[in-house]
């Protein structure tokens, strides 16, 4: 990749230094260098726009090869690898007890320590990861920016929702029912527990221009209650361009993404529904219901007045 920068830098300069030697000479050798720079240069260019992504992925492929070769493999195990893409790989620990992300380029090596985690299960590309550890309930939430890369692990009760967003727009979402006291909350406020918004194969994306796709996670963390991975940031395309198998690809990862996160939203809201209906209830009818019966007891004779107030203290803190 940068044998190829560098060949477009020095062609637009010797093209643009000829350029101005025939100008200022008219002699038929400037100008035939100067078509020569030009030719190589668009060529160049060519071969950078259509290929220049598969041409960084082997360098960064090329460099973890390296560097796994290199590397004291005592502690992950190198059989159980996953290839995010040529520039982000997953290693699990030989004791499942945390992973390893790495990131490479051209010739830099960048580790990423996941502790008390290991995956079960994930939904990925090069741009992102969606995996779970379900013996910890935990979640990995990780974005590949080349810039800034970022992760998050929560546990699968501070997931709220998950959404697939295109161009800023919901398109399919899927939330978490709550139950507090005797109320569904959450999911229910969509139109039912856990309800699904929208649809990728909807009259919303038909025929529409789309340039970004992400997905969107709501979390019960007051300091950082959303994470996004986006998948797609380009130029806005319809249908009929011929490079919309982008946004194909990342509607289709987004969408794997929900599914997965989808059943652990429903694995929340079974756990909660379970807690709640373990929970004795106490009616305010029941109890005014014995606080009489006691009241006529205490009438007849039957209860002290200690005794009335005694049953009346353990009713009322039911």
């Amino acid at each position: 990749m940068k044998i190829l920068k560098k060949i477009i830098l020095w062609s637009f300069l010797i093209g643009a230094v000829s350029c101005l030697l025939v100008l200022a000479t008219k002699a038929m050798f400037f100008f035939d260098l100067f078509v020569i720079c030009a030719i190589v240069l668009l060529i160049t260019l060519a071969v950078l726009m259509f290929g220049g992504e598969s041409i960084e992925n082997n360098e960064a492929k090329s460099t973890y090869e390296d560097y796994t070769r290199a590397r004291n493999n005592s502690i992950y195990d190198l059989n159980e690898q996953i290839t995010c893409s040529g520039k982000w790989h997953a290693l699990p620990s030989k004791d499942a007890s945390k992973m390893l992300f790495i990131k490479t380029d051209a010739k830099d090596v960048k580790e990423y320590t996941i502790d008390d985690f290991f995956i079960t299960n994930s939904v990925y590309d090069g741009n992102g990861m969606v995996a779970i550890d379900d013996k910890r309930k935990k979640l990995l939430l990780f974005n590949f920016d080349d810039k800034s890369p970022t992760h998050k692990v929560i546990a699968y009760a501070d997931l709220l929702s998950v959404a697939v967003v295109t161009d800023g727009k919901m398109i399919s979402e899927k939330s978490t029912m709550r139950t507090i006291g005797g109320t569904l909350v959450g999911g229910a406020l969509m139109g039912g527990a856990g309800a699904v918004v929208g649809g990728l194969s909807g009259s919303s994306t038909i025929g529409e221009k789309i340039g970004k796709v992400s997905v969107k996670f709501v979390l019960r963390d007051i300091s950082e209650p959303s994470f996004e991975i986006l998948f797609l940031n380009m130029m806005p395309i319809k249908p009929s361009d011929a490079d919309y198998y982008k946004v194909e690809r990342a509607l289709r990862i987004a969408t794997e993404i929900k599914d997965l996160t989808s059943i652990v939203i429903d694995e929340i809201d079974r756990s909660e529904n379970t807690k709640t209906a373990n929970i004795p209830q106490q009616s305010s009818s029941s109890v005014a219901d014995e606080l009489a019966k006691l009241a006529d007891l205490k009438a007849k004779g039957i209860l002290t007045e200690a005794e009335f107030d005694a049953q009346k203290s353990k009713l009322l803190n039911l």
